[in-house]
């Protein structure tokens, strides 16, 4: 699951510092600290290791990517989220406006990947919905999804929504989607209670982890650690990012369409960096 230089940011001083912070959570994880703890501490010298470790994690990622460091990210067509060939267009690769989706020479671009998610979210509602008209978009219908199980109908989407992952950051997106992708096309009565915003929110905390995990599991594969003290730190961070991403004010997203969701993962994915690093 290691990466490269060639897939961008392994080698750069931020990733370092990640790495450092990963490092010095010890062995296990950090005696006494835990996810409800998450942000309680303003003071950089007081932070618990967590809190430092996702600070330094969303600084990474932010410095990748020019658009998760503005306030307002540029809007994309939903075309230019899907695979070529798909709703009349899209960027070879799953790229967003002619711009590599993964890492490569453009770096890592958390912006674009959490709008390829957020379109296989939206493509996902609208048929959750019945939402026809939006599921043309995609080129699907639901006389097509409603012949499939649900386990085939989520790869069906995630198919023509996302495509092949051919790249470590773009097969975190796909995994960090599944789960969201799956409650909203299950078919049972909990799936129309399922908030797509909270989907959205959900799977960028997970794809902010995946991200990490690739660079920091370097040091797993160096036998800096033991396998269960990996574990166990993957398992602290993902449950410190989900509590501090829960404090997120979903209101500023509302009254979105389905069509449009793929955007408001855009704007999320910054937002939910800034909120990481301390200044939301």
């Amino acid at each position: 699951m290691g990466t490269n230089e060639a897939f961008g940011g392994s080698g750069s001083a931020q990733w370092e510092k990640v790495r450092q912070e990963w490092a010095e959570l010890g062995g296990d994880g950090p005696a006494g600290e835990t996810a409800a703890d998450a942000g309680e501490d303003d003071d950089e010298s007081e932070k618990a290791p967590y809190d430092r470790l996702v600070a330094a994690l969303a600084q990474a990622l932010a410095g990748e990517d020019k658009d998760a460091r503005r306030p307002v990210v540029p809007s994309v067509p939903l075309t230019a989220t899907l695979p070529r060939g798909r709703g009349g267009g899209g960027a070879a690769g799953g790229g967003v406006g002619g711009q590599p989706g993964g890492g490569g020479s453009g770096g890592r671009r958390v912006t674009a990947q959490a709008a390829r998610g957020g379109s296989a979210i939206g493509a996902a509602t609208a048929y959750r919905d019945r939402d026809a008209a939006t599921l043309a978009g995609y080129g699907l219908t639901l006389q097509e999804l409603d012949a499939l199980s649900p386990r085939m109908r989520c790869a069906r989407i995630l198919e023509v929504a996302i495509g092949q992952a051919g790249h470590p950051d773009e097969q975190a997106m796909r995994e960090a989607s599944v789960a969201q992708v799956k409650a909203l096309v299950a078919g049972t009565p909990e799936a129309a209670t399922i908030s797509p915003l909270e989907s959205i929110r959900d799977f960028i905390g997970e794809l902010t982890v995946r991200l990490g995990l690739i660079e920091l599991r370097d040091q797993y594969l160096a036998k800096e650690m033991t396998a269960a003290e990996s574990r166990n730190r993957e398992k602290g961070l993902r449950q410190w990012v989900k509590a501090k991403i829960a404090r997120l004010d979903l209101g500023r997203y509302s009254q979105v369409s389905t069509t449009q969701l793929h955007q408001v993962a855009r704007q999320m994915s910054a937002d939910v960096l800034r909120l990481l690093r301390g200044e939301a």
